[in-house]
Formats: structure tokens, C-alpha cells, sequence
């Protein structure tokens, strides 16, 4: 699917420099009837380099795709109206790449909240001792938890105050259901105990996002379908 949408990005792209080349007068355009100045074929080209970058970074899970996507189709649009008589139908192209651009943007904004989670923990929620751990430390544990703690090797070395861990999956609502595709990252920290999670998901072709936050002792974990659209608001 998002080799797909990548042809169908360039192609566009493509497209627009028809604009260009017939307004340097490189070659003649029949079915551009109406006149196209110097100035406006660099627009042409401008718009076809900006659509271009944005597929790249599209593909390429750029942070801030949604918004070179935004500005492309802005010029891009904006050339498409001036020359409405030879240029409509890139219309077409310019709303899928604007819906994708602000379901991109709804991704965008859910992990900001998280990452903005996760940095303040880094600063006030970070500062517990990493001394080693002893067997003192673990004497007032369950025999088994002792255990696994020596099967670890965790006896010896320095104390955990926080941890990453990324997981790629699937999750699924009910026993029949397909497994819906999940990559996932997760912090937990431990001197004021939190823990901050994240997925991305995609079900039936249409993306998701989601959010688990646990601090001061309190848990929400929210799903919105197309990054906007929210599914699952769970809080206690």
C-alpha cells in the first residue's frame, strides 16, 4: 500500500513539470492550452520537487512528512486553480495526499503528548540510585523471585532505574478475530513508578494509533482509528 501511494505521489509530481517545461518553452504541450510565464513554470517545478520530497518522506517515516505533504498540495493546488481549465483533475491526487497528510498529523500529535511524557520523566523521574544490587537487597523476596533474580544475573550489577523496550506484533479483540499489525515502544521508570506506551497498528489497510500512560498512580490507554477517530478511551 504505501509502495502504491509512493507511484501515485511521483506521478503527480510528474506531471507538474509539464508546467515547467512549457513555460521555459523546452517543448510544446498540446494539452496545455492556456499561457504559462517564465515565473509561474519555476512554481510548476517548485511544486513538483516539494511533492516529491514528500513522498520520499512518506516512505521513509519522516517525523514531519504531514507537513511537506500540506504545503506541496497548498502549491500544488493553488497552480491547479489559476490553470483550472488544463489542470483540474490533479485535484484528485491533491485530496488523497492532503487526507493522508492530516491522518499523519493526528500520529504526529498523539506521540508528541507521549514523548513529552517520556522527557519529563527523564528530567524529575530519573535520579534513583543505580548502587549494585546484593543479595541483602533481595533477601525480604519470594524464594522464586529470588531465583530469577540470580538466573538473571541481575545480583552484581547496578540497580534499574528505567528501561526501553520495543515490541512488533499483533493484537487481536476477540479469539476469531485477525490479528491486527502492532509495533510498539514502552518506558518504564521506577523511582515514582510510570510507564509510558505508544503503538502504531494498522487494521483492514486503514492505520491506528494508541497511547497507554500509567502516573501518579492513575492509567489511561486510548486507540484512535485513522490517528483521529477514537475507538478506545479507557481510564481508571
Amino acid at each position: 500500500m504505501r509502495i502504491f501511494f509512493l507511484i501515485i505521489v511521483i506521478l503527480h509530481a510528474l506531471i507538474h513539470l509539464a508546467g515547467f517545461v512549457k513555460g521555459f518553452g523546452l517543448r510544446e504541450i498540446k494539452e496545455l492550452t492556456l499561457p504559462i510565464s517564465k515565473p509561474m513554470g519555476v512554481f510548476w517545478l517548485t511544486a513538483c520537487m516539494l511533492l516529491i520530497i514528500y513522498g520520499i518522506s512518506y516512505f521513509t517515516n519522516s517525523r514531519y512528512a504531514w507537513l511537506m505533504g500540506m504545503i506541496a498540495v497548498l502549491i500544488s493546488q493553488i497552480l491547479i486553480i489559476m490553470f483550472w481549465k488544463d489542470a483540474k483533475f490533479g485535484t484528485i491526487p491533491n485530496l488523497v495526499i492532503l487526507l493522508v497528510s492530516i491522518v499523519s498529523l493526528g500520529s504526529h500529535l498523539l506521540k508528541n503528548v507521549y514523548s513529552d511524557h517520556v522527557k519529563n520523566d527523564f528530567i524529575e523521574n530519573n535520579t534513583l540510585s543505580t548502587d549494585i544490587v546484593s543479595e541483602n537487597d533481595i533477601t525480604h523476596l519470594p524464594e522464586i523471585v529470588q531465583k530469577y533474580l540470580y538466573y538473571t544475573q541481575s545480583v552484581g550489577r547496578e540497580k534499574i532505574k528505567n528501561f526501553r523496550a520495543e515490541f512488533v506484533g499483533g493484537m487481536r479483540s476477540g479469539p476469531n478475530d485477525k490479528y491486527m499489525k502492532v509495533q510498539s515502544v514502552q518506558y518504564n521508570f521506577y523511582k515514582k513508578p510510570s510507564r509510558y506506551f505508544y503503538m502504531k497498528a494498522s487494521k483492514m489497510g486503514l492505520p491506528a494509533s494508541g497511547m497507554h500512560i500509567y502516573h501518579n498512580q492513575t492509567a489511561t490507554f486510548e486507540v484512535k482509528m485513522l490517528n483521529w477517530l477514537k475507538i478506545v478511551d479507557a481510564r481508571e
